[in-house]
């Protein structure tokens, strides 16, 4: 359900308090590292975030339990690496059930493009 997720991921536009948004899929290949390397580029594009949230979404789908319906926002920092260190579910009716617990899990699996600047922490919202 692409027409969904784009819909849930126009809610990114500027919000977020200055947070980087972006996303792109990518090799888990041992690489230079990321501040070390003149090539990669300062920060993950939106495209590229939005790429990364396309492909793994349906895996946040397979958290659903039951009736539970609706958008979760996950609150995530994507490190240089492209890996998601952080991934906290901020919704108040998933925060701390075993259904945010999962989503949490998909979401810090998921792999970024590598990229050379700070960590990139944005607020995501996945429907269930």
């Amino acid at each position: 359900k692409t027409d969904e997720v784009d819909d849930l991921l126009g809610a990114l536009g500027n919000s977020g308090g200055g947070s980087r948004k972006s996303a792109a899929a990518a090799p888990a290949a041992a690489a230079p590292t990321p501040a070390a390397d003149p090539s990669l580029p300062d920060s993950l594009s939106r495209q590229q975030i939005l790429r990364v949230v396309k492909t793994n979404a349906r895996s946040i789908r397979s958290c659903k339990d039951g009736d539970a319906r609706g958008t979760v926002i996950v609150a995530m920092v994507i490190e240089g690496s492209g890996r998601v260190t952080t991934a906290e579910v901020t919704t108040p009716a998933v925060k701390g059930t075993p259904v945010g617990a999962c989503v949490s899990a998909k979401v810090r699996a998921f792999r970024f493009p590598q990229f050379r600047g700070d960590a990139m922490r944005i607020n995501m919202p996945f429907a269930l």
